[in-house]
Parts: structure tokens; C-alpha cells; sequence
């Protein structure tokens, strides 16, 4: 797991993307951050709208699989093109103790360090996945097993 904690590692983009704004804004005021999330689970997935409900489904599974409930632990965001945005926004506004990324890069979220796939890293107390899009992930399972061995990292067995 890479720590870089004493590094600054993200930036707020110069133009920030409308459409994840909005989203951003609606999750805020539809899913306020609250106490009740004792996981304060982040999750950003790229997908279209109509692989959508498939790729929750999926979601759900990968969650259960080390103790988490998709309705209960998790906010969501679903994007439906890669897009620049910045972390620092969703540190902000959620302090999530995970943020689990499917689908885009790290320069996407506006990290300056490089953050390999499947190798969580914490940041400002936030432990970070990024990851293939679900629905390649879905379709490999080279990349099932690489996921299965990074979420054990962050969400170790009680």
C-alpha cells in the first residue's frame, strides 16, 4: 500500500467539469454526509446509463464480498464519461474513510502522483482504489482476482 500523506498529491483542476458538479451537488443534497456512514464508503463508477443497473448489481456483489451494503455503507457516483474532477471536492464535502474509483485514471481525479490499478494508497486518511471499469472486470477474471486482493488490503477481515 502506498502512503503518501505528507505529499500534497491531488489538485483542483483549472475548469471544473459541469456534469460532475451537478452530480456532485445532487449527492450532496440527496445524500448528505452523515455520521450514520460508519464505513464512509466514496465509490465513483463509469458506466452507461443503460449498462447501469447491471453494473450496481455488480457493485453490490463485490461489496458483500468483504462486509459492506451497498445501501447502507456507500455513496455512489455514477459517471457516464471519463471526465477531469478533483478529489479535494469529494474529501470536502464526504471525508470518506475509502474512495473507490472504477474506470478512470488518477490524473482524471486530479492526483499528481501516479497511483497504479489495484494498488490501494492512503491519502489524508482516505485509503484510495482505482480500478478497471466494472464492466471489463467483470469480464476477467485475472482482473477479479487483482481487485479481490486490493479490497482485502483495505477492508481487512475483522
Amino acid at each position: 500500500m502506498f502512503n503518501f500523506s505528507n505529499q500534497q498529491i491531488y489538485r483542483v483542476p483549472s475548469s471544473q467539469n459541469k456534469e460532475f458538479l451537478s452530480v456532485l451537488t445532487a449527492l450532496t443534497s440527496n445524500f448528505p454526509p452523515t455520521p450514520d456512514n460508519q464505513n464512509k464508503v466514496f465509490i465513483v463508477f463509469l458506466s452507461s446509463v443503460e449498462e447501469r443497473n447491471a453494473q450496481i448489481e455488480f457493485l453490490k456483489k463485490i461489496l458483500a464480498a468483504v462486509q459492506l451494503d451497498f445501501d447502507k455503507d456507500v455513496v455512489a457516483c455514477n459517471i457516464t464519461s471519463p471526465q477531469d474532477f478533483g478529489f479535494a471536492k469529494i474529501y470536502e464535502l464526504y471525508h470518506p474513510r475509502h474512495f473507490l474509483c472504477f474506470g478512470m485514471e488518477g490524473s482524471q481525479l486530479g492526483f499528481q502522483a501516479e497511483i497504479p490499478p489495484y494498488s490501494p494508497a492512503h491519502i489524508r486518511k482516505t485509503n484510495i482504489l482505482l480500478a478497471n471499469d466494472l464492466k471489463t472486470i467483470e469480464s476477467d477474471s485475472s482482473k477479479k482476482k487483482l481487485l479481490w486482493n486490493a479490497l482485502q488490503q483495505i477492508f481487512k477481515p475483522k
